[in-house]
């Protein structure tokens, strides 16, 4: 017994060794939103079950995907990967090329977002993306600055700021 808790006891620090960094760029506040809203390179999705959220208010320049295009029921199982080149069809679609920065938001609940960043890691680009760490904002009437504003507020009052 002493000789199997000396064993783990020595692979321990083998083992914190050779676990990854911690990714900290995985969440993103809306004040890092707001500073980069007009970067080239970064692509907004807007993923949700369906448009009446998007349509109702999103973030500016947000591209709408529908979870059901990243999804498909197989064998009776719901929520499985469709055929890679499908998966990648829609990304493209949505605007996402090889050098973009992605950032991910929802309604609601950070579920289906969650859902999309694994799905942009098995397609070997979440090393690229991003879950926005807040609620998207109430209303597409705002523009660019009031939005930032918004969401300035927001995110300080949540302790989000960076």
């Amino acid at each position: 017994m002493t000789t199997k808790t000396l064993g783990t006891f020595l692979t321990l620090p083998l083992l914190a060794a050779a676990a990854p960094a911690v990714r900290s760029n995985m969440l993103i506040s809306t004040d890092w939103l707001s500073q980069h809203l007009n970067d080239p390179k970064l692509v907004i999705l807007h993923v949700s079950a369906n448009r009446n959220g998007y349509d109702a208010g999103h973030i500016p320049g947000a591209r709408f995907v529908a979870i059901s295009d990243l999804v498909v029921t197989r064998d009776g199982i719901p929520n499985e990967l469709p055929a890679t080149a499908d998966l990648k069809k829609v990304i493209e679609a949505a605007g996402v090329s090889d050098d973009s920065r992605v950032i991910l938001y929802g309604e609601g609940s950070v579920l289906l977002a969650t859902r999309t960043y694994f799905t942009l890691d098995y397609l070997g680009i979440a090393g690229r993306a991003s879950l926005l760490a807040a609620v998207r904002p109430e209303a597409t009437s705002l523009s660019k600055s009031s939005w930032r504003n918004h969401w300035r507020t927001l995110a300080s009052a949540r302790g989000l700021a960076r």
